[in-house]
């Protein structure tokens, strides 16, 4: 039976029952069983990311990212324009710019607004969240892993983090560290649905990795 040690981050396979406790560090092992199917980590991935679909707004609720709140106001647009055009790194008409086209659909537009804020103040606001929530819906997954463990330095026990950081790692096929994510955030998550799902996630990709070993 294929166990896993989260303190050592490895696969432990144990032949006696008895032992729950892990060789090296002797914590405690976890069982999450075994998915007999032959899988790539870019199939896993498929497969879990259409079971979740990305919710920004309901993955984040009392996390980091909050609904969109933006009026559409001409004249704030042209005094957010004279202001740049003063200074081009005047940072709450940066933000107020990427509001604007974050709400109209342009989403590159936006990236490239937050990421001017974000290299001027990392921590202005909620912007870091806000880039993870627009890469997250470009699927453009692998760019929100430097702002998903930045978020989760401050707030470690946040299940919506650790499970899209887990979702990141894995549309890399990173799955050692995807597994990684996807235990802790199976520990923090409250939702039954989700927590099978996050199961059937874990027993594959720690059969993908003690087949690789093997």
């Amino acid at each position: 039976m294929l166990h896993y040690c989260l303190t050592c981050e490895k696969i432990i396979p144990i032949q006696n029952q008895q032992d729950k406790t892990c060789p090296s560090c002797q914590k405690k092992l976890l069982y999450f069983g075994r998915e007999e199917v032959t899988l790539s980590a870019s199939e896993i991935f498929k497969a879990y990311d259409i079971s979740h679909p990305f919710s920004p707004i309901q993955d984040y609720t009392g996390t980091y990212f909050t609904a969109l709140s933006y009026t559409d106001d001409p004249q704030s647009e042209l005094e957010c324009d004279d202001m740049l055009a003063a200074d081009p790194n005047n940072i709450d008409a940066l933000f107020y710019k990427g509001l604007r086209a974050q709400s109209n659909g342009e989403a590159q537009k936006a990236i490239l607004y937050f990421n001017k804020i974000h290299a001027l103040d990392p921590d202005y606001n909620d912007t870091q969240a806000r880039l993870i929530e627009l890469y997250f819906k470009n699927k453009d997954y692998a760019k929100a892993i430097p702002h998903l463990h930045a978020l989760l330095k401050k707030t470690p026990k946040d299940f919506a983090l650790r499970h899209n950081l887990g979702l990141a790692y894995l549309f890399k096929q990173s799955s050692k560290q995807a597994l990684k994510q996807f235990i802790y955030a199976r520990k923090l998550c409250k939702n039954s649905t989700l927590q099978k799902n996050l199961e059937t996630v874990i027993k594959q990709l720690i059969t993908l990795l003690s087949t690789k070993k093997s």
